[in-house]
């Protein structure tokens, strides 16, 4: 980075839950599963793409550090990363409470669905 900061991989795993093979289109999702002051975490998953079938899950942890190696806190613009997914993620679960208070079920693939006679039913969407 521009700041002389590296980032180093601390921890990593991988799970193999089912084979690829020759001929098959993967892909590839990686997130953002946590942050902290100098450390982030990313999860990843490859999915053969015709039937989503998962391949591979794993996970990767990665420091910040100096050019001679000490910890040093995530750059600003990262945090602000950090910062703006906190307040999403506190959105997010205001809104799981008030969905739950009113009865309504909580899972983003399910949704009100129109019943007969103009009556909301809850249902999965297709």
């Amino acid at each position: 980075m521009d700041d002389g900061i590296l980032f180093a991989v601390v921890h990593a795993e991988l799970f193999y839950r089912s084979p690829a093979r020759y001929g098959e289109t993967l892909t590839i999702a990686t997130t953002l599963k946590e942050m902290r002051a100098a450390s982030f975490t990313f999860a990843h998953e490859i999915r053969e793409k015709a039937s989503g079938r998962l391949v591979v899950e794993g996970s990767a942890r990665l420091v910040a550090v100096d050019t001679q190696g000490k910890l040093v806190k995530l750059p600003r613009a990262l945090r602000a990363v950090r910062e703006r997914r906190a307040v999403g993620d506190a959105e997010h679960r205001h809104l799981a409470r008030h969905r739950r208070r009113r009865g309504r079920l909580c899972h983003p693939a399910l949704s009100p669905v129109q019943g007969t006679g103009g009556q909301e039913k809850e249902g999965i969407k297709e």
